[in-house]
């Protein structure tokens, strides 16, 4: 069976988004992927 993805990307600040993982409790380490982009 075949599967089609679709990859989109999307603009966002990567900052305020930063700051929600941390207010979350979320370990900083999972925002800073996002500003390296992995």
């Amino acid at each position: 069976d075949a599967v089609d993805v679709e990859e989109y990307r999307i603009e966002y600040d990567v900052d305020r988004v930063i700051e929600a993982v941390r207010e979350a409790g979320l370990p900083e380490r999972i925002g800073l992927r996002l500003r390296n982009g992995r």
